[in-house]
């Protein structure tokens, strides 16, 4: 066992690995809390998260990519995310990887409201729900 940066202790294989500096987490269980229209395989993206240091170097775009040729693999038909209205960022990011904005109806408010998007901490941000068809190529 060696001594990691944070001064835990870890085995000389995980020594070696490449730090971790970009993550994307996904899952289909959000569409079990409130339907959405549509049918099809779908998958929601819950989260993109990138070190700070490593922003606006491609690690979110390759992240994507990677998803959507997951989600390909997986015949997968949309990528669903929510994104908040402030974050011109990650907005802008998503527009470039061709998500597009979806009108709010009350099946998508409901559907934010499910996830918790309307209460809590989120409470005084606004959510943009937005999509991407998957290309079959």
């Amino acid at each position: 066992m060696l001594s990691g940066n944070s001064g835990m202790a870890v085995s000389k294989e995980e020594a070696c690995l490449p730090p971790i500096i970009g993550t994307l987490e996904c899952s289909t269980h959000e569409f079990d809390l409130s339907p959405l229209p549509g049918t099809g395989r779908r998958l929601y993206i819950t989260e993109v998260a990138v070190k700070q240091e490593f922003r606006r170097r491609g690690v979110a775009r390759a992240l994507l990519r990677g998803l959507e040729d997951l989600a390909r693999h997986q015949d997968a038909d949309v990528l669903y995310l929510h994104v908040d209205t402030e974050n011109s960022g990650a907005l802008d990011l998503y527009h470039r990887a061709g998500f597009v904005e979806i009108d709010e109806t009350a099946e998508t408010y409901n559907f934010a409201e499910a996830l918790g998007l309307h209460s809590g901490s989120f409470a005084k941000t606004r959510h943009i729900l937005m999509r991407k068809a998957v290309s079959k190529r």
